[in-house]
């Protein structure tokens, strides 16, 4: 479902055996969704954004995260399968990426969505200010609102993303990673300024 990346790059999709590429917006800056025409994929390249979706068979859907999650979506439809990719950090949560993901799946003709959590950091290691918790925590309940293994206040990403995830109708993920991004077999911003990312990627083909 991941796999290390050794380069910056934002999210890509794959379209026969090219690779076409859109640029993350990453957690310091605001955050929107972008979808395309499921005939033309190769139309997203180079645009700036944190999701992506599609119904074409073939196309490859994949986000690069360090220490955000990778949140994966698939819905079965009568002639395929509608998928969806999105790189969910806290601003990005805080904008609603994952509801403006599912919503632009539902425009595709999805309806019921399974998906996947892969790693991310955990709350652990995920040392917050009070301000910026108190916004998440107002969003997606108290629960979401932990304590560092030092006792500092800290973010539940995780639980941050299943809670985003229910209120858009999805349920629990069908696979979530309890991998904390900050261990030593994974890439982190936040361990250690990493720039490589993992990369988490989604696709269906005709059988």
């Amino acid at each position: 479902m991941t796999w290390p990346a050794g380069s910056r790059r934002g999210a890509l999709v794959r379209v026969g055996e090219r690779w076409h590429r859109t640029r993350g917006r990453g957690c310091n800056r605001s955050t929107a969704t972008a979808s395309w025409s499921s005939r033309n994929p190769e139309g997203a390249a180079g645009a700036v954004a944190d999701a992506a979706v599609t119904r074409r068979p073939g196309a490859v859907l994949s986000v690069q995260v360090a220490d955000c999650a990778p949140v994966l979506m698939f819905s079965a439809v009568c002639d395929g399968v509608v998928l969806g990719a999105a790189h969910a950090g806290w601003r990005g949560l805080l904008g609603g990426v994952l509801d403006s993901t599912v919503d632009a799946m539902g425009r595709l003709g999805a309806e019921r969505i399974d998906w996947l959590l892969g790693p991310c950091i955990s709350a652990a290691n995920y040392e917050f200010s009070a301000s910026d918790l108190a916004a998440l925590t107002d969003s997606f309940g108290s629960a979401v609102g932990v304590d560092t293994a030092d006792g500092a206040p800290a973010l539940d990403l995780r639980g941050a993303v299943r809670s985003a995830m229910t209120r858009a109708g999805c349920g629990d993920p069908l696979i979530e990673s309890g991998n904390c991004t900050t261990s030593a077999t994974h890439w982190s911003h936040r361990r250690s300024g990493d720039a490589e990312r993992q990369v988490g990627a989604i696709w269906w083909v005709r059988c």
